[in-house]
This record gives structure tokens, sequence and C-alpha cells, in this order.
């Protein structure tokens, strides 16, 4: 999905709500707004997802504010609420059997993946109470895309499995579902990203959770993007999206990177995320926004 006109005032609003929550100095919040907006222009031009043009409005807020390391608390609260969560769920989960369990995981990592710190997502300056409010709403009420039987069939088929995390807090399910599709039988890879842009899940957060463990490999984007970029991948991150039966991505910067580049990649594509915008639910033809579980391609068998 390219970037469209619509989407500019989203993004601006998001760098404003950043630049607010961080209480930045009035200086340097006009200079990462007008940056901002100068690479709005750029990428209008170019024609790339919008998740490219986000990634550079934060890459800039991190620069001119001096943070390495933007909502270092929320993201560590994230993480502690998102193991309470999935820890009060495997009673629940132990009980199923285990194609109900699949599906129901699938229903529950794709209800978490509004756990976002952007003003799109839960916002900057929510708290925990408040995702979990939103959570338990979303995680009861049906999907605006519901592929979930093609979704299944796709992970019967196919033994090796890509998987394309989000946020922080969300990634305790992702570790649920992902241990159990090993239990199932599948090898799972893992790619995370390698610097934070707002709360994309970092290694440190995976590492708190132990997904070294969880998953078959586990490796480095090679670079601090919000979604994945496949035009910064490293080569030897690039070399597993080569080889990938099947990638399961998650989230709304996943879906604007996925759906932009699916034609010149080989393995089957499932994307699980909640809309976050009308733009996003207009292009995929949702009448509301929710959760979205679709298959965005086939594989080349």
């Amino acid at each position: 999905m390219e970037i469209q006109h619509d989407c500019l005032a989203c993004v601006t609003d998001d760098i404003v709500g950043a630049t607010r929550s961080l209480n930045l100095p009035k200086g340097v919040a006009e200079d990462v707004l007008s940056g901002t907006l100068a690479v709005l222009r750029d990428e209008l031009s170019e024609k790339n997802p919008p998740s490219e043009a986000i990634t550079r409005a934060h890459r800039l807020l991190k620069l001119r504010a001096d943070i390495e390391v933007p909502w270092k608390e929320q993201r560590k609260r994230a993480n502690e609420l998102g193991a309470a969560i999935a820890d009060g769920m495997r009673a629940e989960l132990d009980s199923l059997e285990q194609g109900a369990k699949l599906e129901r995981l699938i229903g529950l990592v794709t209800a978490a993946n509004h756990f976002d710190f952007r003003t799109v997502g839960i916002g900057y300056e929510k708290t925990n109470d408040d995702f979990i409010e939103e959570f338990k709403k979303l995680e009861t009420q049906p999907f605006v895309i519901d592929q979930r039987a093609e979704v299944m069939k796709l992970i019967q088929k196919y033994h090796r499995i890509l998987y394309v995390p989000d946020n922080v807090g969300e990634i305790a399910l992702d570790k649920l579902l992902v241990e159990e599709l090993r239990k199932v039988g599948k090898r799972i890879s893992l790619v995370y990203r390698a610097g934070p842009i707002t709360s994309d899940a970092v290694k440190e957060d995976f590492d708190f959770f132990g997904f070294e463990s969880a998953v078959d490999r586990y490796f480095s984007s090679g670079s601090d993007t919000l979604g994945l970029s496949f035009r910064e991948l490293t080569p030897e991150a690039a070399s597993h999206f080569e080889v990938a039966a099947l990638i399961i991505c998650k989230g709304q910067a996943n879906f604007y990177e996925f759906d932009h580049a699916k034609n010149s990649l080989r393995a089957a594509i499932v994307n699980l995320f909640t809309i976050k915008c009308d733009v996003v639910r207009k292009y995929i033809g949702a009448e509301s926004k929710g959760k979205v579980a679709m298959v965005l391609r086939h594989a080349d068998d």
C-alpha cells in the first residue's frame, strides 16, 4: 500500500502527540514537526508505504530529542501487562483442543495488536487500564475481515513459518502462539527490529519473554523501522524471507509493507492486525475498524 494524501494528517498528528508526550522543548518540537512535513512531501512523491514516512519522522524525533529509547518506561509497563494477560489466559487455552486452541490464539494475538502507542492506536498517554478495556472489547468482537479458515489451512500446509511480530506487550501473546505452532511440528523463525520506533518490540523485549528458546531461529532485521522495511533488511535477514514457506506478519505497518512487496515474495503471507485508520479500512474493504485476519498472497509452490 502506497502512502496517500489522507495519511499526511495522521502522521502529523502522531508526531505532535509524540512530542507532547515526551514534553520536548518548544524549539525541538517545532524542528521535529518541520522535518516531518518535509519527509511527508518526499515520501508522497516517491509513493512508498506509509510506514516509511513514519519511520523517518520518528528517527528525526529521536535524533533531535537525543533519546535513544523513547517511552522506555511505557514499554516496560506494556511488557509487564502483556505477561500478566498471557498468564491469565493459560488455563483457558490449556482446556481447548489443538485446532480450537490455535484459532483462539489467532484471535487473541490479533486483538492485542491494538497495543500501539501511536495516536491511531491506544495513544501515548493512555494507561494499562485503558489497554485492558480496549483489549477485552476487541477480543470479544467478531473479525471485520475474517479469513481465519484460510489461515488455518495455510498453517496446516506449511512446515516453515517466518513470524514478524509488532508491539511490546502484545508479544507476550505472540509467544503463546509460536509455542503452540512448534508443538504441532512447525519450525518457527522470528525477526525483530534492531531499534525502537514508537512501540515496536526490539531484542530486549523478546529477551524479557524468553523468545530465544520459544523459536527455532531468532534474528534482527538490521534497522530501526516501524514495521519491517524490505529496503533496509540485512542480506542475512533477507535470506530468511527467500526460504520461508509461510510468513505471518502482525500489525498495520507490516500490512503496508507486505501489501506493497507481496508480488516480489514467494511465500504465502498472512497478516493479523487491528485497523487503526479509515484509509486502511477503505483500502481493504472493511465496514468498520476492528480485527483483521487476511491472506495477502498464496505461495508459489
